[in-house]
């Protein structure tokens, strides 16, 4: 059980899971499938890339399986993960908790406590998540109000608002082939290509 409670850990805290999670949980809010009972295919979803993000910081130290590992393999989350927190860690972000920080005044490193990487790097994920998903939010909310203004001129006030937008929402969502793209734009911080 210890095993996978640390690969729980790795996956959910030194991965883009935090980050990837949020921004979808915005999209599916903004999508209006909130009520939908479609969490789980968020979450899922979520640590599928989060998984995909990740698998080439741990080739060199023999991939997932060094997390699955037996009593007798111990994993050295620092040395492991270390290398992906600061790479995906804002700097300013790791200076401001780096002042927070008591008695840190006389110690310059080049590589920050793993504590302090971990707290900047979550921060920083949850930062570029909210950017992400205010990218998609913004254009739906716009459907969200043309819809209800053209319902209140046609006198259609009955007529729930979100019921309209969801199905126009859903339709330019698919038409524009919104999973790929809103999947390209999380990882594309990960794998380098964007």
């Amino acid at each position: 059980m210890d095993g996978f409670l640390q690969s729980l850990l790795a996956i959910l805290v030194f991965t883009g899971f935090v980050k990837i999670f949020t921004a979808l949980c915005i999209a599916r809010y903004g999508l209006g499938l909130d009520q939908a009972g479609f969490g789980i295919v968020i979450g899922v979803l979520a640590l599928a890339l989060s998984i995909f993000a990740v698998e080439p910081q741990l080739r060199p130290y023999g991939g997932w399986s060094i997390l699955n590992g037996g009593e007798n393999q111990k994993v050295d989350l620092p040395r492991t993960f270390t290398p992906f927190l600061v790479k995906h860690s804002d700097a300013k972000i790791i200076s401001e908790l780096e002042k927070l920080r008591p008695n840190s005044e006389g110690q310059k490193n080049d590589t920050p406590e793993f504590s302090l990487l971990t707290v900047s790097f979550l921060l920083s994920e949850l930062k570029s998540a909210f950017e992400i998903g205010l990218l998609l939010l913004i254009p739906l909310i716009i459907i969200d109000l043309l819809t209800s203004n053209i319902l209140m001129a046609l006198g259609m006030q009955q007529l729930s608002p979100a019921l309209v937008s969801l199905p126009i929402k859903l339709l330019l969502f698919l038409a524009l082939d919104g999973w790929t793209l809103f999947s390209e734009k999380l990882l594309n911080s990960y794998t380098g290509a964007g």
